[in-house]
């Protein structure tokens, strides 16, 4: 039986078979071809591409998304101003728990910023940043140092992805319509009817003729032992990674 489990980040598998666009994404910093149910999962797979912490919005033709009035930037050796902070809808607490938190506890700040999974820990000396640090949401152990980092509203619509990343680029979504050139069609879509497609047979034959025509199949899961008791024999023979 032909397997190729991947046991660690899929995406970082997935990202690979994307490096002849990444020059183009780059220049033009605008993408197409995503599903809806895709855009996190697109984001996050550029962000590990082009290895940058990647804003990501939806049908916007803003150059630079990331510095709109709803979001600002902390930058070591500027000062931190916490009623900015608020005015973005963060609420201040005596410990940080849920997404839009603050709290400060003498000269450090935690920040659990919206829209992402790690927290933001400040190091201040008097007012100005003397640090800024990600850390883990679970162990609370720094992941690594940053010169700066952006922080968005509460009402913002920005993706964001690979937020461990030090450097960052803003691209935009634009729809899949039209022959628009200036953008790099990532073809990450549904299969059309997949919902549908109740009984083992008829996913069988869908995903055969997905695989005659070049596609790739994959089963993503968070436990190899879901795919060693639900997935049949006959359809681990045409799945290529899991």
């Amino acid at each position: 039986m032909k397997e190729n489990i991947i046991r660690n980040n899929p995406l970082e598998v997935l990202s690979e078979k994307y490096n002849p666009l990444k020059e183009d994404i780059l220049v033009y910093r605008k993408v197409s071809g995503v599903d809806y149910d895709y855009y996190e999962f697109a984001c996050e797979l550029l962000g590990i591409l082009l290895d940058r912490v990647v804003w990501l919005s939806i049908s916007k033709e803003e150059e630079d998304s990331a510095k709109e009035s709803n979001a600002i930037k902390l930058h070591k050796g500027e000062e931190f101003n916490l009623e900015s902070l608020l005015e973005l809808g963060y609420e201040r607490v005596e410990r940080v728990w849920n997404e839009g938190d603050v709290s400060v506890l003498g000269d450090v700040v935690i920040i659990w910023p919206f829209s992402m999974n790690n927290l933001v820990r400040l190091s201040l000396f008097g007012k100005e940043v003397e640090e800024i640090s990600i850390v883990g949401v679970e162990s609370r152990k720094k992941i690594k140092e940053v010169s700066e980092r952006t922080l968005l509203s509460k009402d913002s619509e920005l993706l964001v992805g690979n937020e461990e990343s030090s450097k960052s680029i803003n691209i935009n979504l634009v729809s899949n319509l039209g022959e628009e050139t200036g953008r790099v069609d990532l073809g990450i879509r549904n299969v059309p009817g997949i919902e549908s497609y109740s009984t083992k047979s008829t996913l069988l034959e869908i995903s055969k003729n997905y695989r005659n025509r070049g596609y790739e199949v994959w089963y993503l899961t968070n436990t190899l032992e879901k795919y060693d008791l639900e997935v049949a024999k006959e359809v681990r023979e045409i799945i290529d990674k899991v």
